[in-house]
């Protein structure tokens, strides 16, 4: 499994590592086991190195446990180091299980929330045994932790962000019952806002063995996210023309969450596909008031004012579009409709000939110059 995207972002921690060069032909006391002819440079953590200094005589201050947890560290960072072959191979003399140590490293710094760390000695072994559930769990949940750290326009986030659901799905589809897993599997599915996938794996969770305190975490997860999965619910069914549907889903929540201003908009949609006009106008001016301006919300209550036959007010929100869009030459074109619509013939007349002026060939131009003609007679 590739994690080459978290390298960029992983890069500054090899300034933790002190790399050694080993003499041509050092056994490092290790049977079967050589220096190449060219030496070897090995990484060592730099903070255990100066531990051990301290404690150590000089013959054994660097020991082969040691230079192992070095080379996790690195291959953690750059999974396709150079020298990857020669480190298996010295891995493969000392009889040590790398796995082994670095995943107990993976949770040591999870435990003291060195976050970062964990996720790269997780990797590390992720990458020697890519099926180990361990590591896998670890490298999705650190990778969250690591995420949730950053600003929302930090630019690895949202690839840690990425490997977390990555790692996770990958453990989640094994068929593995693990709570941490479906915790922030959920967390994940939260974040992008596909909230019945986030209860979904939540209420699995719930009847998996957890602590106390997991367990209230959970629950609060779900309260939250309850109502965020009936609105999805709704606004989905908004989006598919089922207005009726989507009332059914989205009416209960009005009470509880008046400050949702997208709750509003997909209530005045859904009034708006099942034909009841003022209704909609209501929702949709609720809109406005928490939200200010937006856009769409203009667009459907120009629509709804040409329809309910007041052109007037239709106009006066598209003048305030063109306000905030005075380059569009579709807006202006949809402007020059409406104003004739309106029977504002002279600013009908000035707004084509705008968009004449900067465009004689835009698209939409014959059109409405036929379409105005004919209102203009009837």
């Amino acid at each position: 499994m590739s994690s080459d995207k978290l390298f960029c972002f992983l890069k500054p921690f090899t300034e933790n590592l002190t790399f050694i060069t080993l003499k041509p032909g050092t056994t490092l006391g290790l049977e079967n086991y050589q220096v190449p002819a060219d030496g070897l440079d090995v990484p060592l953590i730099t903070l255990s190195l100066a531990e051990n200094i301290k404690r150590h005589q000089e013959d054994k201050v660097i020991n082969s446990s040691m230079i192992i947890k070095g080379i996790g560290y690195l291959l953690g960072i750059d999974t396709s180091f150079s020298k990857r072959m020669e480190y298996e191979k010295l891995i493969a003399a000392s009889g040590l299980s790398a796995s082994q140590i670095w995943l107990k490293e993976a949770i040591d710094c999870q435990k003291e929330e060195q976050f970062e760390e964990a996720l790269i000695f997780a990797r590390a072994v992720s990458l020697f045994e890519p099926e180990t559930e361990e590591a896998l769990l670890l490298t999705g949940v650190s990778s969250y932790q690591v995420a949730s750290r950053l600003e929302s326009e930090n630019i690895h986030r949202k690839n840690l962000i990425s490997e977390s659901l990555l790692y996770l799905e990958l453990l989640y589809e094994k068929g593995i019952k693990n709570p941490l897993c479906n915790y922030y599997l959920g967390l994940l599915y939260r974040e992008s806002k596909t909230y019945n996938k986030a209860m979904e794996v939540w209420k699995e969770a719930e009847s998996m063995e957890m602590s106390e305190e997991e367990k209230a975490l959970l629950v609060k997860q779900i309260e939250v996210v309850g109502d965020l999965a009936i609105y999805e619910n709704g606004y989905q069914a908004a989006l598919q023309n089922k207005g009726a549907e989507a009332l059914e889903w989205l009416l209960p929540l009005v009470e509880r969450h008046q400050s949702w201003w997208n709750l509003h908009f997909f209530v005045g949609l859904a009034y708006e596909q099942t034909g009841s006009l003022m209704e909609a106008i209501k929702y949709y001016d609720k809109v406005i008031e928490i939200k200010g301006y937006h856009e769409e919300t203009y667009l459907q209550l120009i629509n709804i004012y040409l329809i309910i036959e007041e052109p007037q007010k239709a106009l006066s929100m598209m003048e305030e579009l063109l306000r905030r869009n005075k380059n569009s030459l579709e807006m202006k074109c949809k402007a020059a409709l409406i104003a004739c619509v309106a029977s504002q013939y002279q600013r009908s007349k000035s707004l084509v000939e705008e968009v004449e002026k900067l465009d004689p060939n835009f698209h939409m131009l014959k059109i409405v110059k036929q379409q105005i003609q004919t209102l203009s007679k009837s």
